[in-house]
């Protein structure tokens, strides 16, 4: 038994962290029809900012990573204004190679600036508690409780709010939203700046309960990719049930089978589900632009 919570609270954190990182890809997806593969790479520079922060200028852990989501917000809107805007109306193949080459121009730019070697982000919240029979650092719990936090207010703002009916109506039928007199181009570069942000505060949670390293985008993307198709490319829910899925059955497999085998047993899940129910969990029909 001792062992199963350990395993329920590790898988807790993991699949919160998925889930945050995931919610920024499916909200670009199902509203700019757009997968965006530099989301990793914006994953990493959360970490990298935020340590680079801490050590260049002295800020603590809250400060660093508040400017480091703000410089990460305007970066994200200038990319969206001058690059992204212009290729969403042409063929999507576009603005899939723009992002794919973006991903590759971010991780080797920070790979020149500061190297390869893996790196740690200092935090307060360094110790471990007892809870029962479970041991978990101060770190994670605050993974744990951050992200309930931001997935609840995000159901909220989706749901109740007036820029989220907005979303939810050019996702659904982006040319009837446009009609009707939305501004298209304004829920565009909120939504990105917005999905950028989630994966810029996941990589900030995470960085201090792990290695720091210009490549940790990398493998977060795929599982990324993983955790959006389960649920349906596009769906809130189905990206936060994925992402916690995926969370559990890799910290079970790790448990059971090693940690070289539990990628495997993901994507194993991902191919049977797609041979299901090929649109995901809760996936739809995206209509036409």
């Amino acid at each position: 038994m001792e062992i199963i919570n350990q395993l329920v609270a590790n898988g807790l954190v993991i699949g919160l962290t998925y889930t945050l990182f995931a919610l920024g890809v499916t909200l670009i997806f199902g509203i700019l029809g757009m997968i965006n593969f530099a989301h990793g790479e914006f994953y990493m520079l959360g970490a990298f900012g935020s340590y680079i922060l801490q050590q260049e200028l002295g800020l603590n852990y809250f400060q660093s990573g508040i400017v480091t989501i703000v410089i990460i917000c305007l970066i994200a809107w200038l990319i969206e204004k001058f690059t992204l805007r212009s290729l969403l109306a042409t063929d999507h193949l576009n603005s899939l190679l723009a992002t794919f080459g973006l991903s590759i121009v971010l991780l080797n730019l920070v790979a020149i600036a500061y190297g390869t070697t893996p790196r740690q982000i200092s935090s307060p919240f360094n110790g471990v508690v007892h809870i029962g029979n479970v041991f978990i650092t101060q770190q994670k719990i605050v993974v744990v409780l951050l992200g309930i936090v931001v997935i609840v207010l995000l159901n909220l703002f989706i749901k109740h709010s007036h820029l989220g009916k907005l979303m939810r109506a050019v996702s659904q039928n982006s040319m009837g939203a446009m009609v009707s007199g939305i501004s298209i181009k304004r829920i565009y570069s909120f939504t990105f700046i917005f999905g950028v942000s989630l994966a810029t505060l996941a990589g900030i949670l995470i960085g201090p309960t792990t290695y720091v390293t210009p490549t940790m985008g990398t493998s977060v993307m795929l599982k990324g990719f993983v955790i959006v198709i389960l649920g349906g490319l596009g769906s809130v829910p189905g990206a936060i049930i994925g992402g916690m899925l995926l969370g559990f059955v890799e910290t079970g497999a790790s448990s059971l089978v090693g940690n070289s085998w539990k990628d495997i047993i993901g994507y194993v899940i991902l191919i049977l589900v797609l041979l299901v129910r090929p649109q995901g969990i809760f996936g739809f029909q995206r209509r036409s632009q």
